[in-house]
This record gives C-alpha cells, sequence and structure tokens, in this order.
C-alpha cells in the first residue's frame, strides 16, 4: 500500500521536471516549501479571525468566542495570496 506523502526522491524529480534542465536543488528544497506552507495557513487562520472579530457586534464587558467561517476566509484569502506571491 502506498502512503499518501510522496517520498523525497519522487518530490524532488517532480520539481527538478518542473524547472528544466541546468537547475539544481538544495537538500532542504521539501523543508522550505513545507514552512512556506505553514506560514500562509498560519497567516490566513490570523487574518481571517481578525475579520470575524470586526463583523461581531462589540461587548466591552466580555470577549465573545470568536468563530471563523468560511466567509472570513474567502474575504482575506486573496490579500493574503497576493502578500505571499510577492
Amino acid at each position: 500500500m502506498k502512503s499518501a506523502t510522496p517520498n523525497r526522491k519522487s518530490f524532488d524529480r517532480s520539481i527538478r521536471r518542473r524547472l528544466g534542465p541546468g537547475h539544481q536543488l538544495a537538500e532542504n528544497t521539501d523543508l522550505l516549501i513545507y514552512l512556506d506552507f505553514v506560514l500562509f495557513i498560519k497567516r490566513l487562520a490570523r487574518e481571517s479571525h481578525n475579520e470575524a472579530i470586526k463583523s461581531q457586534p462589540i461587548d466591552k464587558k466580555r470577549r465573545p468566542k470568536v468563530r471563523v467561517g468560511a466567509e472570513e476566509i474567502q474575504k482575506v484569502s486573496e490579500d493574503v495570496l497576493r502578500k505571499f506571491r510577492g
């Protein structure tokens, strides 16, 4: 039975094919891609949480629990993607 995650060799091979001949990959390329993905997800969660706070009524006595839904994620996803694309 194959595992859900590809092994490192097949991952490197697929990236090399996309880059074309003459390019070298660093040893930690897959780690850097993973860390970039984690940073993206973290920023998306933070921005959507802030958007959810803005849309809720303000109660100064106690801090309400915030539910982040698909609407908030969709509102901020384009902005977060633009920031990550450069």
